[in-house]
């Protein structure tokens, strides 16, 4: 039963925008995957809200923000990008793998800043969190480990990346939602930094002609040690807070 899930999230992820793109020939392989997305999106939500009623796990939106567990997130989304990218960067894995730098980063950027936003901010991460964190990952943590559950649920969304550079850098944005899910079983918190990291990967690839000094080797050193750090600094803070005594803290997602 379980793997009968795990397939139909997947076959609801690839196979509708898949089927999309064959019936609406010429659109750009982001466009068509987003506007696919969107159209299996509810049907994920309607079979995530399934499982979640299932497991009588409830997590509810706040009533006002006055607690500052959504800043660390979204600043660990954004620092965990920076970083991550930076030390990517820094490796010259595009050199040993060009696939990424000559076709799939072209594909991701193609778009309209507007449609960028709408498909890899808003509803690429929320179908995503659904299939990764919502369904893989929470079905086989009923069963095994934490780890067990990360690991698979985050090659697997490295491998739905399709190539070795942004699989890397997948798989640790994987690892990251995978923690956050497991503190609140719920998507809320893991979507927000999913977002927040997309986000900010758009932001620095439109802003990459006007701000050329970022590509120096020192600049670009400072940066990502920089992110990384903070990205340690929001982990640590965001641990301390869902400790049993300040678990109230996650209802804010």
């Amino acid at each position: 039963m379980i793997i009968l899930k795990i397939l139909l999230s997947l076959l609801l992820y690839l196979g509708i925008p898949t089927l999309f793109a064959l019936i609406v020939p010429g659109l750009g392989a982001m466009t068509a995957t987003g506007l696919g997305e969107l159209i299996a999106l509810p049907f994920l939500w309607i079979l995530y809200e399934k499982e979640q009623r299932r497991r009588q796990h409830f997590t509810y939106a706040p009533r006002f923000l006055k607690d500052k567990a959504p800043l660390f997130v979204i600043a660990l989304g954004a620092a965990s990008c920076i970083g991550l990218n930076g030390l990517l960067a820094l490796s010259r894995l595009e050199l040993l793998f060009p696939a990424f730098s000559q076709k799939v980063a072209d594909e991701l950027y193609a778009p309209p800043l507007p449609l960028q936003l709408l498909f890899l901010v808003f509803i690429i991460p929320a179908v995503e969190e659904l299939v990764f964190r919502g369904t893989i990952f929470a079905l086989i943590r009923e069963r095994f480990s934490w780890m067990t559950a990360a690991v698979v649920s985050s090659l697997l969304f490295a491998l739905f990346h399709g190539n070795v550079v942004q699989g890397i850098y997948a798989l640790c944005i994987g690892f990251l939602c995978a923690w956050l899910y497991e503190k609140i079983h719920g998507l809320y918190a893991s979507l927000v930094l999913h977002m927040s990291a997309n986000l900010v990967s758009i932001l620095f690839s439109a802003l990459t002609s006007r701000l050329a000094f970022l590509n120096s080797l020192p600049a670009r050193l400072i940066l990502t040690f920089a992110a990384l750090g903070a990205a340690i600094w929001c982990t640590g803070c965001l641990k301390r807070l869902t400790e049993p005594k300040a678990y109230r803290i996650f209802h804010l997602f």
